[in-house]
């Protein structure tokens, strides 16, 4: 080493003189270039296929890869030949490696199994001589997800886990309902159990009181009503037994060869009467040739009476229940088709699967527990069978059944033809009107389509009052026509018109407005009541009612009508005399005038009604010819008609109505002093001779002294 630092090196060349202070780093650019892309793990195949992708990806400096293709090489160079001993490189996977890497002279990076995600690898250019950065390149590579974990597939797994909740939640709900389904039945065949002995106890007694000397036509026939429903209530405790046996397949069932023609032909016959008493018409077609099937005959007829009973039930006057039997080689097949109400379609599901009857079943008023059908599924499934329905509310509704046929021969045979002939010849009879009587001061029009009520409220009312009874609200419009009851009760469900329609149809008449009607019904929701009302009612009874309770109101608004009655004849007469009618306001009465209470009591067409008799009257009173059959045709109503609503609203008849009205006016000329043969004359009186006898009759005195005393 020399005094000024340089350094001196012997070699076989000679020495070598070095002076540091002269020493430079050479300069120089290498640019970096990413060469190749390579995916581990596939085949060559695929390889060249996806190399054109790859090249496409790395000139826009984004690689794609899917959750298969997570491993790869990745080839990069930095391009000086001059200085290639020079250039080292380091890289970093951003997102997968913590750090740079360990300086390499290698221009390869492998990555294996990296997970799904975004990573930016970047890549530098080193000089080894002072590790200074010569050049830098980077690019975005992304790993898809796997199919089991993407979004949608999430969206799946949780429409899945939400489906198998449900499915959980619905399947411990149903069971839940099976169970209460099964307590229900459970509790109502104990029920029947525990009733039947009570029952035994009531009949019996009855029985024996009908067999009794001496009873008044009433009691016999309150005992009849008795006896009947508690006939209808047995009935209702043996099938319950029944659905017991069937439910708990206790039931011994009896197999043999069963003709579905002559079985069919039977059950029709049985509700001959039914389908005759409701109005509906009953239809049997079979075919000509036996159709046999092996079943149960007692559990065969139990399944057809509660088809052909829900059938006619839930058909309405005027409908048709069809009942058809088709056969094929191996199956036989019962159609039984009505025209009712139909079960709506919401409802449908529940029809055999528990205890259950529609709204609009229940609405009907119609009895029924809700066991028949469930009932008539239990015995098709014991008998092999098959059954299924269509129904579309308001139209109708068709069960059909299947069994599988069979060819041995029954031991009944039969001719198809002689039942379609006996239901041809079944007529439909007219309902009978009952005549009014004149014996009676009040008539009550009933109003009521179940046999028992209907008879019941006559025979309670007819003792007190002229009463007359129609099984529909068509047939009670038809009788009002012709008459003018002082009150009407009516049953709100009916078949064709409801008991609330009628009311509306009747409150809107000006001839009927003044009518109280009396609505009774099963419907006692608050709805219910308010509709009732705004259709007009004057009182909404809720059934089951008191009789005592339905007497009351029914002689309260009569005695209401006959205080209503009194002032519009007391109107009458101070119309008669000449007076004008005044409304007064306040507690007192001044003659000429009437409470401003009494008006509003009073029916506005029936003040009218009365108002016009009155002008009629007064317009023919010096007429002698003048009589009802004038009057009658001045009001453009019959003599049957106007007599009873006369009658109704001012509690006389036509004839006694006139000669008030001539009297009231005579007394008003003959308090002006006008001579009794000019008042005679003036009021349509014969001759003066029977002015007087008619006039002393009325006042208890003579005109005359009438006329002296005012």
């Amino acid at each position: 080493m020399t005094s000024g630092g340089d350094l001196i090196f012997g070699s076989t060349a000679g020495a070598v003189r070095l002076s540091p202070d002269r020493i430079s780093v050479a300069e120089f650019t290498a640019p970096l270039r990413i060469t190749g892309f390579t995916i581990d793990g596939i085949g060559e195949k695929e390889s060249e296929q996806i190399k054109p992708k790859i090249f496409d990806m790395l000139q826009k400096q984004k690689i794609v890869l899917s959750a298969g293709q997570n491993s790869f090489d990745v080839d990069f160079e930095a391009i000086n030949i001059n200085y290639r001993n020079d250039i080292a490189y380091q890289y970093i996977l951003e997102g997968y490696d913590p750090d740079w890497s360990e300086i390499t002279m290698a221009g390869t990076v492998r990555f294996r199994n990296v997970p799904p995600g975004s990573y930016t690898l970047k890549i530098k250019a080193l000089r080894k001589s002072d590790g200074r950065s010569i050049d830098e390149t980077a690019i975005d590579i992304l790993v898809k997800q796997p199919w089991w974990n993407t979004i949608w597939a999430n969206i799946c797994y949780l429409a899945i886990i939400v489906f198998v909740i449900y499915f959980i939640v619905r399947y411990k709900w149903y069971q839940l309902r099976k169970e209460h389904d099964e307590d229900k039945i459970r509790f109502f065949i104990n029920t029947a159990h525990d009733i039947r002995t009570p029952l035994s106890l009531v009949m019996s007694p009855i029985e024996e009181l009908k067999t009794q000397v001496g009873l008044s036509d009433k009691a016999q026939y309150l005992l009849d009503v008795a006896g009947s429903n508690i006939r209808k209530l047995n009935a209702i405790t043996a099938q319950l037994l029944d659905f017991e046996k069937i439910d708990s397949r206790k039931a011994k069932v009896n197999i043999e060869p069963i003709n579905l023609n002559y079985l069919l032909s039977e059950e029709l016959s049985c509700f001959s009467n039914i389908g005759e008493k409701r109005g509906i018409s009953l239809c049997l077609n079979v075919p000509d040739e036996q159709v046999v099937i092996s079943a149960d005959r007692h559990l065969l007829e139990l399944m057809l009476d509660n088809l052909m009973s829900n059938a006619c039930k839930y058909t309405n006057r005027g409908g048709k229940v069809e009942v058809s039997l088709t056969a094929g080689k191996s199956k036989a097949v019962i159609k039984i088709a009505d025209t009712g109400i139909g079960i709506p379609e919401k409802e449908q599901k529940n029809i055999f699967t528990n205890v259950y009857r529609a709204e609009n079943a229940r609405a009907s008023q119609e009895t029924g527990n809700g066991f028949g059908l469930l009932q008539v599924k239990r015995i098709v499934e014991l008998l092999n069978g098959s059954i299924r329905f269509t129904s579309k509310e308001l139209v109708g509704t068709t069960f059909k059944i299947s069994f599988k046929r069979i060819y041995e021969e029954p031991v009944i045979h039969w001719n198809p033809n002689n039942l379609n002939e006996a239901l041809n010849e079944i007529r439909i009879p007219s309902p009978v009107v009952s005549t009014v009587s004149e014996e009676k001061d009040e008539t009550l029009l009933i109003v009521e389509d179940n046999d028992d009520l209907r008879n019941y409220l006559m025979a309670t009312f007819s003792t007190e009052y002229n009463v007359v009874s129609t099984i529909s609200a068509e047939d009670a419009l038809r009788f009002l026509e012709n008459h003018y009851p002082d009150i009407i009760i009516s049953d709100v469900m009916m078949p064709g018109m409801q008991g609330d329609e009628l009311c509306s149809i009747i409150k809107n008449n000006p001839d009927t407005a003044g009518i109280p009607v009396i609505l009774l019904t099963a419907k006692n929701t608050h709805d219910a009541i308010v509709n009732g009302i705004e259709k007009g009612a004057d009182d909404y009874i809720a059934k089951p009612f008191s009789l005592d309770i339905l007497k009351s109101k029914v002689r309260g608004m009569l005695h209401n009508r006959k205080r209503i009655r009194e002032n519009l004849m007391r109107l009458a007469m101070m119309r008669a005399e000449g007076e004008k009618v005044e409304v007064k306001t306040d507690t007192s009465t001044a003659e000429g005038q009437v409470e401003e209470s009494q008006i509003s009591e009073m029916s506005a067409s029936d003040r009218a009604f009365v108002d016009k008799v009155v002008d009629i009257v007064i317009a023919n009173m010096p007429n002698p010819e003048f009589d009802i059959e004038h009057l009658c045709r001045e009001m453009a109503m019959s003599r049957t008609l106007f007599f009873g609503r006369l009658k109704s609203v001012t509690g006389k008849a036509p004839q006694e109505f006139i000669r008030i009205m001539k009297l009231e006016h005579a007394a008003e000329l003959l308090k002006q002093k006008t001579s009794v043969a000019e008042v005679a004359e003036l009021t349509g009186f014969v001759n003066s001779k029977y002015f007087s006898t008619v006039f002393k009759k009325h006042f208890g005195v003579s005109p005359s002294k009438f006329c002296d005393d005012n």
